[in-house]
């Protein structure tokens, strides 16, 4: 059975991912890179010494060494061994879970859905391969993020930008705030901090959804605009894409000015859409919103209701 179908096996039978071998894996790191200090301590850095490093270790010749650096090789190993002993007992003493395990498959499962990725040229197919391969992924990023333990993990992070590309802005924004929270950035291929990318993203996703009106614009979920405003608030971006943000919450107001029938509710959307692109051109004089800002001047000039 594949990773992905046990995944989605796990999942119908109510199980969940558990966080608590993190630690675990830490300390048999550390433990592995003490036990190769501890050789190299006993070789030397000049590479040294034939007698087999771990006997020595062990069970050290009882014979006087014949040079001070043979002795203060001996001491380095010892003091080295001793490190490694108390790593190795608190290894012991630590419960064993599936976490580490599991985070293993995770990464494994990714780096092959990468490569698959990256043999497709269209971005529409790309787009409807992440939509196939995410449900995979969910036990292990809820349960990722409920743990809260503020360390990276890059399948989660590819996770994010998939549900992005996808349009589950839903699913992205609990995942970017992890991020941001935690000041986590994207992986490698990706160059812009974690809030730029997310808020440059979904701006854009909704300035097209917008631009082509009809069916596109009524399936944006424009509340997430406010959403994604309150989780940047403070973060440090460009201005152009600070700009974005409200170019794109200014369209949505227009939007929802246009396919209104209450004619206060279109006044309200109105002026509001009017304040959002001005504070987008005061951003970025390049935003591309001066023409909807003296079309709203003039609208809004009007009275609210025609003279009787």
């Amino acid at each position: 059975m594949s990773l992905a179908a046990r995944i989605l096996a796990r999942k119908a039978q109510g199980q969940a991912f558990d966080f608590d071998a993190a630690a675990q894996a830490r300390a048999e790191k550390a433990a592995r890179a003490a036990e190769e200090a501890a050789a190299r301590a006993v070789a030397g850095e000049d590479g040294e010494g034939g007698d087999d490093q771990a006997t020595l270790l062990r069970d050290p010749p009882k014979k006087k060494w014949g040079t001070l650096s043979q002795r203060q090789r001996l001491r380095r190993a010892a003091m080295v061994g001793a490190q490694v002993l108390a790593q190795r007992q608190a290894i012991d003493e630590t419960p064993l879970t599936g976490a580490t395990a599991e985070a293993g498959q995770m990464r494994v499962q990714l780096i092959t859905d990468l490569r698959r990725l990256k043999a497709i040229e269209s971005t529409e197919a790309k787009i409807a391969l992440k939509a196939d391969l995410l449900p995979a992924y969910a036990d292990y990023v809820a349960g990722f993020l409920q743990a809260n333990t503020g360390v990276e993990d890059e399948t989660v992070s590819w996770v994010l930008v998939w549900r992005i590309d996808v349009g589950d802005y839903a699913g992205a924004l609990p995942i970017a705030d992890y991020m941001i929270s935690h000041k986590i950035g994207l992986p490698g291929r990706i160059d812009r901090k974690t809030p730029t990318f997310v808020t440059e993203e979904i701006a854009e996703a909704a300035l097209k959804a917008y631009a082509l009106g009809g069916a596109p614009a009524a399936a944006f979920p424009g509340a997430v605009l406010l959403d994604l405003e309150d989780l940047v608030d403070g973060c440090d971006m460009p201005d152009q894409v600070k700009a974005k943000l409200h170019k794109a919450k200014g369209r949505q107001l227009l939007w929802t000015a246009e396919t209104t029938d209450d004619d206060p509710k279109r006044r309200i959307a109105q002026e509001s859409a009017l304040k959002e692109l001005q504070r987008a051109l005061q951003l970025d004089d390049g935003a591309g919103v001066k023409k909807d800002i003296e079309t709203l001047q003039r609208v809004l000039k009007k009275p609210d209701t025609p003279p009787a």
